[in-house]
């Protein structure tokens, strides 16, 4: 879990999880035909 890898790393846990969170939501537009978006700028 993503929360147990970077316990004392609060900034880590934020980039891991946006970059997760990134992954699922090209892999969903793609699937869609979507262009891509950047969940966080």
């Amino acid at each position: 879990m993503l929360a147990e890898q970077y316990d004392s790393d609060p900034d880590g846990y934020t980039r891991a999880k946006t970059a997760f969170i990134q992954r699922v939501d090209d892999l969903a537009r793609t699937e869609r035909g979507l262009p891509l978006q950047k969940v966080w700028d």
